[in-house]
């Protein structure tokens, strides 16, 4: 799959002082696997410093969800780790719904879960 460079989308949250707070990006898919299923587009990084969580900062970052959409992408995924609890929580609160799993061996004793999250309609995320 080729990623032409427009399709690349950046969000940055600042706080009142202009500091970056945190920070998004998407892009069509990687995964043929996921693209195959209908999830074209790709949440790849979303990030929030952990003192400016829960301020609606995350929810945001989703905001990403109207480049793909004005890319005629209309569904995406994102990747999270097995362990990481809030943010899973975090994806299910927007609607995410689990449609892949990976895993990778770091070593002799080191596995790597990672579930994917999709949303079939990006169109239905978008705000206002």
């Amino acid at each position: 799959m080729s990623n032409e460079p427009d399709d690349t989308g950046v969000l940055v949250a600042e706080d009142e002082g202009n500091t970056i707070v945190g920070f998004g990006c998407c892009n069509r898919q990687r995964s043929e696997e996921l693209a195959a299923k209908g999830f074209n587009g790709e949440f790849q990084a979303i990030y929030v410093l952990p003192f400016f969580q829960g301020r609606g900062l995350g929810r945001r970052m989703f905001d990403m969800a109207r480049h793909l959409n004005e890319r005629s992408i209309s569904g995406a995924s994102c990747w999270v780790l097995r362990d990481n609890d809030r943010a899973r929580r975090f994806y299910e609160a927007l609607g995410g719904q689990i449609v892949g799993r990976r895993v990778q061996e770091l070593g002799a004793e080191q596995v790597l879960v990672e579930f994917a999250y999709g949303w079939q309609r990006l169109d239905l995320m978008i705000s206002e």
